[in-house]
């Protein structure tokens, strides 16, 4: 083991500490631990030591200036940074389980202390990840869609480590299978990962589509294998297809690789191999983007005629029920490809400034300042000063009745952009909220960049929190979170009163779902919704 090596960043968060006290802190915390980790509230590593080497393959003074998260296996990213901002709120972060980002996928204790001003930097906080207890036991968890998106392209963009991208598809059989028992899918995957060749990750795409993300040159017929002998475990004789991507650039360039890898996703998760035929799969990526091509002449072309309508889904309190806003959801028309992928379309084609602006626009025409509003901005959008200037002319100086959403599709990646656009827009009193809030590894350092008026839980982390004790504390920490930092909070995904329950009594403000109303038309008069006791009539 290396657990005398250690590094320190002498960042501009302040002086660096003696060595003497480095050392004497370093031999304590190693007592119950193999890495130690100081870190700045948004997560910069400030000071590594330990088994850096051994358990990561690098010296410690490699991780420094980077991101906590970085430590992670990719599905446990944002558990990570939800952990460091916990204990940035409230001081100490109970031991928490956390899987390294090493082949593999270690999992460790995690537990964490803010340091006191003289000992470390004001602010700094101080991480251990400690080995498993005997006896404890841990199950691996499938990672998310948007997990398997931000893993391949980490890998993609590591030329020294090349990875294939391969996707698997259960036939009708399948399909039908999982449509009527939904826990089988989880146990599947479960199993499988639990069983695969270390630094193999596994995550669903979409009801019986699943990526697989493998070394280069490994067999996915291996895993196909194993995916159709649980099933037949189970009861369940479906057989998989497959189909392997390399994530070798080529001679792309890495914007070029990363929207040809997105138009893949997209094409597989909402039309399995049909979808990767279409957007032109061809086992490699400059496929995928000669099809891209030719497939954002259409997008561009529905954008500039606004082929599209808006519904609005209303946002209430809990507490009482009053309306609180409507948000706008767009509604491609004349045979054009469903919302959510018209919208990662525009995203991966470079289009999705203009459509930004072109759902402002006609948001402002539906509501006219007579009711409130809440509308959707990629984050793509929020780092760009040319769409900060044109948004800012298309709202005017006095917009009335009008909130900011802005979502995380896509990775925000020139923060102090979009942090001159949430400024901008302060500066005209209009609130902001962050979209999707809690799905990717940087939700909790934009709040603190952004210092966002509202946040609004993924409605996924709803419905596992009516499952689980484990995911009703992770909600409760972001709301505490949230609320620590001036946000309100609101929760997606209330289809039920136990839903709408359980949110409140965990702290959240206000909810939206099917419970509260479906998005319709913007009425011309009054509230959409008459239902589950929604208050009529005025605004807050």
């Amino acid at each position: 083991m290396d657990k005398g090596r250690f590094a320190r960043s002498d960042g501009p968060s302040g002086a660096a500490r003696s060595r003497k006290t480095a050392d004497r802190f370093v031999a304590f915390a190693f007592a119950a631990a193999d890495l130690l980790v100081e870190v700045e509230p948004d997560g910069r590593i400030t000071f590594a030591a330990g088994a850096f080497r051994s358990r990561l393959g690098a010296d410690p003074d490699s991780f420094l200036d980077r991101q906590i998260e970085d430590l992670a296996s990719g599905e446990d990213r944002a558990q990570l940074a939800a952990s460091v901002a916990t204990l940035a709120g409230r001081g100490r972060l109970q031991p928490t389980l956390i899987r390294l980002g090493d082949q593999a996928r270690t999992p460790f204790v995690l537990s964490g202390l803010a340091l006191p001003a003289e000992t470390g930097a004001p602010g700094a906080l101080c991480l251990t990840f400690g080995p498993i207890p005997t006896g404890v036991t841990t199950v691996a968890d499938s990672i998310d869609k948007a997990s398997v998106a931000r893993a391949a392209e980490a890998h993609m963009r590591d030329p020294a480590r090349p990875t294939s991208l391969g996707f698997m598809e259960v036939d009708r059989a399948g399909a039908e299978a999982f449509a009527s028992r939904p826990n089988v899918e989880g146990q599947v995957l479960k199993e499988l990962l639990s069983t695969m060749e270390p630094g193999t990750q596994i995550g669903r795409l979409a009801q019986g589509r699943w990526g697989v993300l493998q070394r280069e040159g490994a067999d996915l017929g291996d895993v196909s294998d194993r995916v159709e002998a649980a099933l037949w475990r189970l009861g369940i004789g479906a057989q998989i297809t497959a189909t392997v991507l390399s994530l070798v650039p080529g001679k792309m360039t890495e914007m070029q690789a990363v929207r040809a890898l997105r138009a893949a996703l997209l094409g597989f998760a909402h039309g399995g191999h049909k979808g990767l035929a279409s957007a032109g799969v061809a086992q490699e990526l400059p496929g995928f983007l000669m099809e891209l091509e030719a497939r954002a002449k259409g997008i561009g072309k529905a954008i500039v005629e606004e082929r599209f309508r808006l519904d609005y889904q209303p946002i209430v309190r809990l507490a009482g029920r009053q309306l609180q806003r409507y948000e706008a959801f767009i509604r491609p028309l004349g045979g054009l490809p469903r919302p959510s992928e018209f919208v990662s379309l525009a995203e991966a084609a470079g289009l999705v400034e203009e459509l930004d602006l072109a759902v402002m626009r006609l948001a402002l025409g539906d509501s006219r300042g007579r009711v409130p509003i809440s509308v959707n901005i990629s984050g793509l959008s929020a780092q760009s000063a040319t769409f900060r200037e044109r948004l800012l002319k298309l709202i005017g100086p006095e917009p009335q009745g009008l909130t900011i959403d802005i979502t995380e599709t896509a990775d925000i990646e020139k923060e102090e952009e979009a942090v001159a656009f949430v400024e901008a827009l302060r500066a005209l009193s209009v609130p902001i909220s962050l979209g999707n809030f809690g799905v990717g590894p940087t939700s909790f350092r934009h709040l603190r960049k952004f210092k966002p008026d509202f946040v609004m839980i993924d409605g996924s982390y709803v419905a596992a929190a009516l499952r689980q004790e484990r995911e009703r504390a992770f909600v409760g920490s972001m709301v505490d979170l949230a609320r620590s930092g001036g946000a309100k909070v609101a929760a997606e995904g209330i289809e039920t009163e136990e839903a709408a329950a359980l949110m409140g009594s965990l702290g959240v403000e206000f909810g939206q779902g099917w419970l509260f109303g479906r998005p319709e038309p913007l009425p011309r008069m009054g509230p959409i919704v008459r239902r589950s006791g929604v208050v009529e009539g005025g605004w807050e």
